[in-house]
C-alpha cells in the first residue's frame, strides 16, 4: 500500500497560519534565550576567570550542576516549580499568565545554554587569552573596563565558531518547549498533523522551515563573528 502525497493541504486555512505562527513563535524563543545565555554565560565565564576563589566555585558548581542534567528539566522546572515556590498570590498569578509557558521555556532555555556558552569563553580567557589579558592589566585597564574591552570581546572572536554552533544547537532546542504546550514549530507540525491527519506533509514543512531559519541564523552568526574580529583588532590597536 502506497502513500500519495497532498502537498496542497499545507495551502488550506489554518493550516499555513498554524505553521507560521510556530515558526514566529521559535523565532522569539530563540532570541530571547540566545540573548539571555550570552548574558549569563558571560557572567559565569568572568566569575570562573576572576581572582575571587568564592567566585570561582560558585560560578563553576552552577555549570557543574546544569551540565549535569537535562535541558529539559529546566523548562519544566520554571513552569511547574517556580509557581509553587514563590508567594502564593504571585503563584497564582504566573499560573493565570497566558505567557508564562513562554517565558518559562525561555528562562530553562536560558539556564541550559549559559553554562555551556561560559565553558567556550573561559576557554579562551583561561588559556589562549592570558597574555593579552596580562598586556592590558598592564596598561592600567582593571575591572569592567578590562573584562568589557578587552577580555570578554577577544574570548568572543576567538570561540565564535564553536560558539555559533552551540546558538545553533539552542535553536534546535526551542523544540523542547512543546513539552510546556508552547506553539512552538515542532508543537504545531503536531497541531496540523492532528486536524489534517497529514504527518509526511506538515513534517516536511516543518522541516523546511527549520532548515531555512537555521541557514538565516548562521548567516547572521558569520556575519557578527566577521564585525566582532574587525572590533576586536580596532580595539586592540586603541589599548
Amino acid at each position: 500500500m502506497s502513500y500519495t502525497p497532498h502537498w496542497d493541504v499545507l495551502l488550506e486555512d489554518p493550516y499555513p497560519g498554524i505553521l507560521l505562527n510556530g515558526l514566529a513563535t521559535t523565532l522569539e524563543l530563540a532570541l530571547v534565550s540566545t540573548a539571555a545565555s550570552l548574558v549569563l554565560g558571560s557572567l559565569l565565564a568572568v566569575g570562573r576567570a576572576s581572582d575571587s576563589r568564592l567566585a570561582r566555585s560558585a560560578c563553576g558548581g552552577f555549570c557543574d550542576l546544569v551540565r549535569s542534567l537535562p535541558g529539559v528539566f529546566w523548562l519544566l522546572a520554571f513552569f511547574f516549580c517556580l509557581p509553587m515556590i514563590v508567594p502564593e498570590q504571585a503563584g497564582r498569578a504566573l499560573n493565570g499568565w497566558d505567557g508564562f509557558p513562554f517565558w518559562a521555556a525561555a528562562a530553562g532555555l536560558s539556564v541550559n545554554n549559559a553554562p555551556y556558552v561560559a565553558d567556550l569563553l573561559y576557554a579562551v580567557m583561561g588559556q589562549a587569552g592570558r597574555g593579552a589579558m596580562a598586556s592590558a592589566r598592564l596598561s592600567g585597564l582593571t575591572g569592567f573596563s578590562f573584562w568589557g574591552r578587552v577580555a570578554l570581546p577577544q574570548a568572543y572572536a576567538a570561540s565564535m565558531p564553536a560558539l555559533s554552533a552551540r546558538l545553533l544547537h539552542n535553536l534546535k532546542n526551542t523544540s523542547l518547549a512543546m513539552v510546556i504546550s508552547v506553539p512552538e514549530l515542532t508543537w504545531s507540525s503536531q497541531e496540523v498533523e492532528s486536524l489534517s491527519f497529514a504527518g509526511l506533509e506538515a513534517t516536511t514543512a516543518a522541516t523546511c522551515l527549520y532548515a531555512g531559519l537555521g541557514f538565516a541564523f548562521s548567516l547572521v552568526l558569520m556575519l557578527v563573528e566577521r564585525r566582532l574580529h574587525r572590533a576586536v583588532r580596532t580595539e586592540a590597536a586603541r589599548v
